[in-house]
């Protein structure tokens, strides 16, 4: 292979004159094939530093040196036959080895340090070395990109032959494979991936704009020739629009062309929607909503989008009739409202007193799309509820309207009164005391109590706050009505009778008694005392009989037959 060097002038700024000598040198077979064999490898002594510009290029050709750039100038020397042999120089050599690229080798003086850089053609440091001891410096493929052109310089030497070479030639190629190594909002990073042992460094940053956004492909300029990646390139930065109606749907207002519609738009972190189709948001709630559209690893994101949709929902809506136990309300869809043109499914209802309660479900009357009558009879009066209308639009469920309201009061639920007879005259009465306001029915009031005879009160009437009364002093088996009225502070009252029959005067019954027990004692008393005069009487009869030794009874009986005859 023949090199041919450049003529040299002298930089030196003391020099009055300039000579220019052309050299040819030939070198060997041997030497163009194994030029590694002349390479040894850099020295501890050696520190470099790689520069990754991350510019555009690729290619899987060999290097070639440049023809065409002027030759530099040599040092001034002390003769005519070159410079000093303490001047330092550096040529470039190639290399065969499919690895190594260019091999800078150095000459002059062992003890010399010096710096050698790389600089591509926009003159951007690549690689920067530090050295001593003329060791060599190989450059690998791997920093270089393909079909590019790179200057070598060595601070504090000159240059003997070409400074500048051509990574490769040729007409460029498609990058077997290439991956994304980065993306923001407004550039992608690639690089390319070669299969054979030339590991070129093709990486670029590309600006994403609207012309190359959802491309296929992407082509690299090279200072020689250009690449092509196949890559799906990212979208512009997504911008998104949703007018605050219901229904509305989202759009992608900078979509590309060549842009697939899969952009999804996800709001508050949990619900997902599509582009142009029909979204029904919650009426008057916040909602924040961005744009994703699918890519690699990282999805590009649009700004948050802000959204919150007033709706004046409760403008038609209200009870139209309320007793104690009832509610009967209804809802109409505001006019010229951001939610006017909602076309309803259906609607429910429910009261409930507190939410932990169970609610009560209504029963819903649908009119029209946009209006429904509910009504509620399971309701305890005097109590406060809260009223929902929901609506279902394509099977989400919507609240539009919730309002408290309190049923009218009604008569307190006295069921049942107990009357006990405390004597034979007198009787209690007594009934469970009811709790505001579930069995009041309204605000706690009081109790009244009157016993009544043919109709006619016998008492004064009696009020209390707790049902306890006592009647006294009424008549022996006598039959009484009891009436007993619970009032609330509404003035509904509940009325409850109760009939009762007195006992017999048991003071008279023990009176004659006592009578019956003294009449009686008398009389046995009489009798006991006859029956004693008689058989006082019957002892003496016989102690008269003792002297004649005939019994009395005998005595007697020949008496009376003497009597009788």
């Amino acid at each position: 292979m023949n090199l041919i060097f450049p003529s040299v002038t002298d930089p030196s700024p003391t020099s009055t004159r300039t000579r220019t000598r052309t050299r040819t040198r030939t070198r060997t077979s041997e030497q163009d094939t194994k030029p590694e064999d002349n390479v040894t490898r850099p020295s501890p002594a050696l520190t470099s530093q790689v520069i990754n510009p991350g510019e555009k290029g690729s290619s899987d050709s060999p290097t070639t040196m440049q023809p065409t750039p002027p030759p530099p100038a040599l040092p001034k020397g002390t003769g005519d036959g070159g410079p000093t042999q303490s001047q330092c120089q550096y040529n470039l050599t190639k290399s065969e080895n499919k690895i190594i690229a260019r091999v800078v080798i150095i000459s002059g003086l062992p003890n010399q340090t010096y710096t050698i850089t790389l600089m591509d053609k926009k003159n951007n440091d690549v690689l920067k070395e530090n050295g001593s001891n003329l060791k060599p410096l190989r450059i690998p493929f791997r920093l270089l990109k393909p079909c590019s052109i790179y200057t070598v310089s060595v601070d504090g030497c000159v240059a003997n032959g070409y400074t500048t070479f051509t990574s490769s030639s040729g007409k460029g190629e498609t990058v077997p494979e290439t991956v994304v190594t980065n993306v923001t909002d407004k550039e992608v990073c690639l690089k390319g991936i070669f299969n054979d042992t030339q590991k070129w460094n093709l990486t670029e940053c590309v600006e994403i704009t609207e012309q190359n956004s959802c491309a296929s492909t992407h082509t690299v300029e090279l200072d020689t020739c250009t690449y092509t990646m196949n890559v799906s390139m990212p979208p512009v930065k997504p911008e998104i629009r949703f007018n605050t109606s219901i229904p509305s749907q989202f759009e992608w207002t900078n979509k590309p062309e060549k842009c697939m519609s899969t952009l999804e738009v996800i709001c508050n972190q949990k619900d997902t929607y599509g582009l142009n189709e029909p979204v029904s948001l919650l009426p008057n709630q916040y909602y924040t909503c961005t744009g994703e559209y699918p890519y690699e690893t990282r999805p590009i994101k649009s700004d948050p989008l802000s959204i919150h949709i007033d709706c004046d929902l409760e403008k038609n809506a209200g009870f139209t009739d309320i007793s104690h136990n009832s509610i009967h309300m209804s809802w109409k869809a505001p006019e010229e409202d951001n939610c006017s043109n909602i076309i309803w499914s259906s609607y429910s209802a429910t009261c409930q007193t507190s939410e932990k309660s169970e609610p009560l479900q209504s029963t819903c009357t649908q009119g029209k799309a946009d209006s429904t009558h509910c009504t509620n009879t399971q309701l305890h009066p005097f109590t406060t509820y809260t009223c929902i209308i929901n609506a279902k639009l394509h099977g989400h469920e919507y609240t539009l309207f919730s309002i408290n309201q309190t049923t009218f009061p009604a008569e307190p639920e006295l069921k049942s009164i107990t009357v006990q007879m405390s004597s034979h005259n007198s009787v209690h009465v007594q009934c469970s005391n009811l709790t505001e306001p579930n069995d009041w029915n309204g605000d706690a009031g009081h109790f009244e109590a009157v016993i009544k005879y043919n109709g006619d009160p016998i008492k004064p009437l009696e009020k209390k706050r707790h049902c306890w009364f006592s009647f006294s002093d009424l008549h022996y088996l006598t039959t009484y009505e009891i009436e007993v009225t619970a009032t609330n502070k509404q003035n509904n009252r509940t009325v409850l009778h109760r009939d009762i029959t007195t006992n017999y005067n048991d003071k008279a019954v023990v009176g004659f008694l006592l009578l019956f027990i003294i009449a009686t004692s008398i009389a046995v008393l009489f009798v006991l005392f006859k029956m004693y005069l008689l058989k006082r009487k019957r002892n003496e009869e016989d102690e008269d009989c003792e002297y004649v030794n005939v019994p009395m009874r005998v005595h007697r009986m020949a008496t009376k037959q003497q009597t009788r005859g």
